[in-house]
C-alpha cells in the first residue's frame, strides 16, 4: 500500500491541497502519472497518518500483514527497499514451517 501525505513542492500543477477533494484529485494524479498499481492510502488533511509514523518528508515502511514493521527508513532509496523486499521473499520461501523470520 502507498500512503499520500502531502505535496512536498507544491507548484503550479499541483498546488497546496485546501480540500480532501483535491487531495484525492491530486492521488489519482500520482497514481496514473507514476504508474501505482497497489492501493493509495489518502491521508487526511492534517496528516495524521503522516505524523503517526514519524512525519518526515520521505519514508519508507514495510509492514508485514499481521501489523509487525519488517522494515523502516527514515529517508526512501528504490534500490535498499527492493534489495529489503529481495532478501525478505527469500527468507519467507526458506522458512520452517511454525518458525519466524527473525524478531
Amino acid at each position: 500500500m502507498f500512503v499520500y501525505t502531502h505535496e512536498a513542492h507544491p507548484g503550479e500543477r499541483v498546488p497546496h491541497h485546501d480540500s480532501f477533494a483535491t487531495k484525492l484529485a491530486h492521488a489519482r494524479l500520482l497514481r496514473d502519472e507514476v504508474g501505482i498499481r497497489r492501493p493509495i492510502l489518502v491521508d487526511d488533511l492534517d496528516g495524521s497518518a503522516h505524523r503517526a509514523y514519524g512525519g518526515l518528508p520521505n519514508m519508507t515502511w514495510v509492514i508485514e500483514r499481521g501489523g509487525a514493521i519488517a522494515y523502516k527508513a527514515s529517508w526512501t532509496v528504490a534500490a535498499n527497499v527492493e534489495s529489503f523486499i529481495a532478501r525478505y521473499v527469500q527468507a519467507r520461501r526458506n522458512r520452517q514451517p511454525g518458525r519466524q523470520i527473525g524478531p
